[in-house]
């Protein structure tokens, strides 16, 4: 793998698939497990989209689905051990984690199947985004890694996926930094490089809009 991973976005799905084989640099220690599981993430998520399109929709009423193809890779996700975040890299990689383990979160939910457990990992990355925050390289941190748009994505899937209104401002504010680092203007740029990377617009773009209506009461 790369030692210092650009993430220049590729236009073809398949290409696009491959970026997750090689999120995270060679530098980042005990990441190449989870580098496996956001290439397998990655392809079934293109796979969803793909059907959601084929079928209008109708896939997200089969439980099935998301039992036999995202729930293993959940499993994965939420088995990995436990590392030292005494890092930037281990923080940064746990943050990941994090995202992954939301952005299934929300499919599974859109199938019908509610988790009791998501205010956990919210909790983990709040805490985990309050570190980076005071810390002194916080605002090259994720850029040092070539990981700006993974920055963009952990920040924009713990605000969809957190449901406390209070805590909305507090997502808001990391992922409004994250955008201004990234040269983002407006949600709707957000969403075109969140697309390309790993975004179902039917699950995690009707999330985005939901949180934006948070903001604005």
């Amino acid at each position: 793998m790369p030692t210092n991973f650009i993430p220049c976005i590729p236009s073809h799905p398949h290409e696009r698939s491959a970026l997750h084989a090689n999120i995270l640099p060679s530098e980042f220690s005990d990441s190449f497990v989870l580098t496996d599981i956001l290439r397998d993430f990655g392809l079934e998520s293109l796979h969803l989209q793909t059907k959601i399109q084929q079928t209008e929709g109708n896939i997200l009423v089969d439980p099935t689905y998301t039992c036999d193809y995202f729930d293993p890779i959940l499993h994965r996700l939420l088995s990995l051990p436990r590392q030292d975040l005494s890092s930037s890299n281990a923080s940064i990689a746990e943050m990941i984690r994090l995202g992954a383990i939301l952005y299934l979160i929300a499919v599974r939910q859109s199938f019908g199947i509610y988790p009791i457990r998501v205010k956990i990992q919210i909790r983990k990355l709040s805490v985990l985004l309050i570190s980076f925050e005071d810390s002194e390289t916080k605002d090259r941190t994720w850029d040092k890694h070539g990981l700006g748009w993974m920055e963009l994505w952990v920040n924009t899937l713990g605000g969809v996926l957190n449901d406390e209104i209070d805590e909305a401002p507090f997502f808001a504010k990391h992922l409004h930094d994250a955008m201004h680092r990234m040269a983002v203007m407006t949600y709707g740029d957000l969403e075109d490089r969140l697309r390309e990377f790993a975004w179902i617009n039917e699950i995690h773009g009707a999330l985005l809009t939901d949180f934006r209506r948070k903001l604005i009461h």
